[in-house]
């Protein structure tokens, strides 16, 4: 009896899993884009130290300003995927060496907004990106 409850509760397990996989999946249809430029970012920053340079105490930091890695050549398969309808970015950049420190990039596909930062925060926003983190959405 006790290897049978065993079971049940594995195989109930086992379903809740699929089904919040599925769903975490199924919700966010630019997930593959946000991992691809989180892997170009730390790939970057791996080989670079920073996530680029934009002009020391610019205001108005956004996707392509400076020499980030948002212009890599990988970045131009994930920013015209036909799942991007939309793009927002926002550096926070060191006043004096103008080293990029931190970013959030936003991907507008239908109705919403998903938004990915140098923190590896991923998570659906109200809409385009406004600070170098996702939370501050």
């Amino acid at each position: 009896n006790a290897l049978i409850g065993f079971i049940v509760v594995l195989v109930v397990l086992l379903i809740a899993f699929a089904v919040g996989y599925y769903f975490f999946t199924t919700s966010n249809p630019v997930k593959t884009e946000l991992s691809q430029i989180q892997k170009i970012a730390k790939d970057y920053k791996e080989k670079n130290g920073s996530f680029g340079f934009v002009t020391p105490g610019a205001k108005n930091l956004n996707c392509f300003s400076g020499n980030t890695f948002l212009r890599e050549p990988q970045m131009q398969e994930v920013l015209t995927s036909p799942d991007v309808e939309n793009i927002s970015c926002i550096f926070k950049a060191s006043t004096s060496t103008g080293a990029v420190e931190a970013w959030s990039v936003t991907i507008v596909k239908g109705e919403k907004a998903f938004c990915e930062d140098s923190t590896e925060d991923r998570r659906e926003t109200p809409g385009l990106t406004t600070k170098e983190t996702c939370l501050a959405e």
